[in-house]
């Protein structure tokens, strides 16, 4: 058997092995605890919590890392797994080992370990990106009954603080557990602002900062804090509705860039399997890849054009 086979099996061993690995972390290993309220009151129920790497989320500081990788750490924290990092480590080396093994097929294998870490951490930071956007739209809706917990148990008047522990018990994920770590903070001697601003470090939503200004004016200047977020919450769930009736009357262009943008390559697909002659005859001459080239431009451009119509900020 040749060197070039033996490293073939390996990389399928590997590659097998290591998604398997990816699939029990992820999939099976947490499904008890997602079924409770939140992580906090898991890892309380456990006994697990106070550990180093609960410790680590209070604790919240990027400052060991280098500078181009602080906005990654910022992302994998906002997206949720930030005291799941021996997955996401699993995650990228499955999905290196299967594009190395694809990508061995038909490049050199020199060229195919870069291309195949790059690839991967694309998918990777691809991955972050869509779990911080559900995260954030989860939280947001939630928020607006966060608020509302602490509306209530201040006009039962107990103080701001316990209030805060009110929403970690009552609340699930991620606002339970976001909020916990908050009044966790607090009970650990950090003031209040410094603990709202960790928060909103570390879930990024914007809506945030009205929460974490009310509460900072407040204790500055005095006034009713219930009446304030009391306002402030209807005015989160008059923004939401609006983004949600936005979102409606923008279908119509989203829809229309997803169809303008796929017709072309189905059309292409489907010409080449009825009539293959059509376009085989000059699949190879430069103009036509000329032509693919400003094809695909301008498809590209038309996509942020019709982008920038459909999204923006209310």
């Amino acid at each position: 058997m040749s060197i070039e086979s033996w490293v073939l099996y390996s990389l399928v061993f590997a590659a097998v092995f290591l998604v398997a690995q990816f699939g029990y972390l992820y999939f099976f290993r947490e499904l008890k605890p997602r079924r409770r309220i939140n992580k906090r009151l898991a890892a309380i129920e456990s006994g697990a919590y106070r550990t180093n790497e609960v410790v680590d989320v209070l604790k919240h500081d990027l400052a060991g890392l280098p500078d181009f990788l602080r906005p990654f750490g910022r992302l994998i924290i906002q997206a949720g797994h930030g005291s799941s990092l021996r997955k996401l480590a699993f995650g990228y080396a499955g999905t290196f080992a299967v594009l190395l093994l694809i990508l061995s097929f038909k490049l050199q294998f020199v060229l195919a370990i870069p291309a195949a870490a790059g690839s991967s951490a694309l998918l990777l930071y691809l991955f972050l990106k869509r779990a911080r956007g559900k995260r954030l739209q989860k939280f947001a809706e939630q928020l607006p009954d966060v608020i509302d917990v602490i509306v209530r148990s201040l006009k039962a008047g107990h103080p701001f603080t316990v209030s805060l522990g009110l929403v970690a018990r009552e609340m699930p994920d991620p606002s339970g557990t976001e909020f916990g770590l908050v009044s966790d903070e607090i009970a650990y001697g950090r003031d209040i602002q410094t603990a709202l601003s960790n928060l909103y470090d570390r879930v990024g939503l914007e809506d945030l900062r009205f929460l974490t200004t009310s509460v900072t004016v407040q204790s500055q200047t005095g006034g009713n804090l219930a009446e304030i977020l009391a306002r402030l919450s209807k005015l989160m769930r008059d923004r939401f509705k609006m983004r949600r009736r936005v979102r409606a009357l923008t279908a119509e262009g989203r829809f229309s860039a997803l169809a303008l943008t796929a017709l072309p390559a189905v059309i292409l697909g489907m010409m080449n399997v009825i009539a293959p002659a059509v376009y085989g005859s000059v699949w190879g001459n430069q103009t036509w890849t000329y032509m693919l080239v400003v094809a695909g431009g301008l498809i590209a451009l038309g996509n942020v054009v019709m982008w920038k119509m459909v999204n923006f900020k209310v």
